[in-house]
């Protein structure tokens, strides 16, 4: 458990913070978590945690680490219930370089605003979804993300609005690169932080301008009824979003 609340504490995640009324602490669910991970074909080792948090029986996971010799990022959703782990998913992608801006797939805010509207912080996250990734409307995007601070965690893009609001046009308009959302399958959260769960496409199209089908795990931070930060993984479509 010391071990446990270090990593939790090198992270941000302030230990106990956001337990539940059931009765498992958050840290003896993330605990319980970690050892599940640390086994079987998939296992893993050297696991960091960089942010966890609850929805009422979900728990959240950000994290990365190593998987054989690979490094990885993961979100992991658990569903637990009366202590027992009932099920679980994710979506784990390869460590990468720095992004255009110098941002990593895990550095930025770690701690969850309690303080902050989780209800009201999915309706917005929710509508940013279905106009913009999902129908691929850009023309209210300021609606729902700051366009002053938008801080990006994705290998591949900068900071700022205007990076997102070029590639959804082109994929809108272009048959060659896609990033779309076609079903939005869950939102969870707490506090300023919303985990979306969702299936579309993306990446470059093939000879007969498909592209290829993905499960997006994307995490926002919501500050003034606007995003201002987004984390994501993106990996090949498969039982990722079968909740």
């Amino acid at each position: 458990m010391e071990i446990l609340k270090k990593m939790l504490l090198t992270a941000g995640v302030s230990v106990g913070l956001m337990a539940t009324e059931t009765n498992l602490k958050l840290e003896e669910k993330i605990k319980m978590c970690l050892d599940d991970l640390s086994y079987g074909a998939n296992k893993r080792s050297d696991m960091q945690v960089y942010r966890a948090f609850e929805d009422k029986d979900y728990l959240i996971i950000h994290s990365e680490f190593k998987q054989g010799n690979v490094d990885k990022v993961a979100f992991d959703v658990f569903k637990i219930k009366d202590s027992k782990i009932l099920n679980h998913w994710s979506n784990v992608s390869d460590k990468t370089p720095p992004n255009p801006s110098g941002r990593t797939q895990l550095d930025g805010v770690m701690q969850v605003s309690l303080q902050s509207d989780v209800e009201k912080n999915k309706e917005i996250v929710g509508a940013f979804l279905e106009e913009v990734l999902k129908n691929q409307n850009t023309s209210n995007m300021e609606k729902y993300l700051n366009k002053d601070k938008y801080i990006q965690h994705n290998s591949g893009a900068p900071d700022g609005i205007d990076a997102l609001r070029v590639t959804v046009d082109n994929s809108r308009d272009k048959n060659e690169f896609k990033l779309r959302f076609d079903k939005i399958i869950l939102l969870l959260g707490s506090g300023d932080f919303v985990l979306s769960i969702s299936e579309g496409v993306f990446g470059m199209v093939d000879n007969e301008g498909v592209a290829p089908s993905v499960a997006f795990y994307d995490l926002y931070r919501v500050e003034g009824d606007k995003i201002v930060e987004h984390w994501d993984v993106i990996a090949p479509l498969g039982n990722q979003t079968t909740f």
